[in-house]
């Protein structure tokens, strides 16, 4: 079942989250603090929470960057190898359709993540620049992105 995330899903989801997302707020954000992660998502984020049963598996939505472009993003708990497959259809059918009259859709991912870069790849984003040490530790990240040209 998938519904509008709230902010009870956002903790839930940030507090059992798979360490490849915690790596990924560390490297981006320089901390990664779910109380206000989660206030953040909520006020400046549409994002939509995958269940199974009442248990929130992933969130994935779009957070603006400013206008015309919004940044692409998933968080999920270890269920999500259990789940990943229908997740990742219902994303890639609603991303064209909520992205439609966006300039520019955009997701990160940490270049030594082959399987997050796999997926924004198959989410039709296109490979862009690998920037090398841009993390707060140093980390590499890769930018994902889709330019509407119309």
């Amino acid at each position: 079942m998938i519904r509008e995330a709230t902010q009870a899903d956002y903790l839930w989801v940030l507090n059992h989250s798979r360490s490849i997302d915690r790596r990924a707020f560390l490297a981006l954000y320089g901390s990664f603090d779910p109380k206000i992660l989660a206030a953040d998502f909520i006020q400046n984020a549409a994002g939509w929470a995958y269940l199974e049963g009442d248990e929130p598996v992933a969130i994935g939505g779009l957070r603006t960057r400013h206008q015309g472009m919004v940044d692409l993003f998933v968080i999920a708990t270890p269920k999500w190898n259990e789940h990943w497959r229908v997740a990742y259809r219902m994303l890639k059918r609603g991303l064209g359709s909520l992205c439609s009259n966006t300039r520019r859709v955009q997701a990160f991912a940490l270049a030594d993540e082959p399987r997050a870069c796999a997926m924004l790849e198959k989410l039709g984003l296109k490979k862009g620049p690998v920037m090398e040490a841009y993390g707060h530790n140093g980390e590499s990240i890769v930018i994902y992105s889709r330019v509407n040209h119309g």
